[in-house]
């Protein structure tokens, strides 16, 4: 489950704080969903989860709209579906409430319950989360803890609770269906397909030649193309590597390096004769700990979705990806105006990648639409009575009053 903290400093950029407004009516509860009582702080809270959903919808779908122009309010400019923003709004947050009765439904209905290690994680996640200052003077926020904002606008500790136990249970009824022993168990090839699909395991140097003349970027290129046999002749990513910033110092210093014989120390750019320290340790006659060399070639690798890299261009992505495994090649971007040698490994040997947490994601890739799915088709049938004194109290335009309806920049 997402961090709490992070999603809420990540909604409050784009939302709203809500300010109480004396009132004869009881607006302690704002709807009962299938006979169940939601309260306000609960509703609030979800007006925030609603209101950064149609935020980020309207920036997508709305490019040439200047969000971050100090005049743009939300609520005055902005429409989704032929609704204005506050209106859809507070229709979203009803859906989102359906939504987490069904996820309680559904726990029910699965024989699931909370353990009592359960409910010590809620309470400590909320009081870690009540307790948290972080990036409070970020956004502006004259309070001393994201509590004392969150009870300022009319979200509690019991809302908060209640919200995130709802959380945990959506959580664990996915996990029931979907997770191992689940009623619809995905299996382990189904994840070795994904991970093979959409991510790839890799080394890489970067070869950066933007300021190279044509006669020092044909030599790169020749080096790297050589070190790319190298690797496909088996050597490890750890000798290239090293042999590459040995080249690369000798370059800046004036040297060239003799790629003949890429064996010996002369091939991996390191002079033949060094200068004696006569207090220096004599060197071992052990050979070296083959293992170590193992143990440092992992140190090079990595591993990125395919639609999420950020440090290396998309003509890049895509020539890493038509590569085929445990193979070793360069490519040239020219955008970037960077040589690459790229190792491209097999992403299921690192069986050590994949513990608990990192199985969930893959499992919420695979099946989360689906789950999203099941849910919102049952979401239709829970019956919702609205209090209408709360919902006319709690506007979600009373955030702009508060200077927190602001883009992130």
């Amino acid at each position: 489950m997402k961090t709490r903290i992070t999603a809420i400093i990540t909604a409050v950029t784009m939302l709203f704080g809500v300010i109480g407004l004396s009132a004869c009516a009881d607006t302690r509860n704002a709807l009962t969903a299938d006979g169940e009582q939601i309260r306000a702080g609960e509703y609030i809270y979800e007006q925030i989860r609603a209101a950064q959903e149609g935020a980020d919808m309207f920036n997508r779908d709305n490019p040439e709209v200047d969000v971050y122009d100090e005049n743009f309010d939300y609520f005055k400019h902005a429409s989704i579906d032929g609704k204005a923003f506050g209106d859809w709004v507070n229709d979203r947050t009803v859906e989102i409430l359906r939504e987490r009765r069904v996820a309680e439904i559904m726990f029910g209905e699965l024989g699931l319950s909370l353990t009592m290690d359960d409910e010590i994680f809620i309470r400590n996640s909320v009081e870690s989360f009540r307790g948290s200052n972080e990036d409070l003077n970020r956004y502006s926020l004259d309070y001393g803890t994201w509590g004392e904002f969150y009870e300022d606008i009319g979200v509690g500790r019991e809302s908060l609770t209640a919200i995130f136990t709802n959380d945990l249970m959506l959580e664990r009824v996915f996990e029931a269906i979907y997770g191992e022993n689940g009623t619809q168990e995905v299996s382990r090839e189904e994840i070795d397909a994904l991970l093979t699909a959409d991510y790839a395991r890799f080394r890489m140097i970067e070869g950066m030649d933007g300021e190279l003349s044509e006669e020092q970027l044909q030599e790169l290129e020749s080096t790297l193309e050589g070190y790319a046999a190298r690797l496909n002749e088996g050597e490890s990513f750890t000798a290239i590597y090293n042999s590459y910033s040995s080249y690369v110092n000798m370059r800046d210093e004036g040297f060239e390096e003799d790629t003949d014989d890429y064996g010996s120390d002369a091939g991996d750019g390191v002079p033949t004769e060094e200068p004696t320290d006569p207090e220096a340790e004599p060197e071992s006659d052990e050979p070296d700990f083959d293992g170590w060399e193992a143990a440092d070639d992992n140190l090079h690798d990595l591993a990125e979705k395919r639609d999420s890299f950020y440090y290396i261009p998309p003509d890049v992505t895509a020539f890493l990806f038509d590569m085929e495994i445990n193979t070793a090649a360069i490519f040239r971007s020219e955008d970037f105006e960077a040589t690459y040698l790229l190792q491209r490994l097999d992403v299921l040997e690192r069986e050590d990648w994949f513990n608990e947490d990192v199985i969930k994601s893959l499992l919420l890739e695979l099946k989360g639409d689906e789950m999203r799915e099941k849910i919102s088709v049952r979401a239709d049938s829970v019956a919702i009575t609205l209090n209408d004194a709360a919902i006319k109290r709690y506007k979600p335009e009373t955030a702009a009053k508060r200077g927190l309806l602001q883009p992130m920049w």
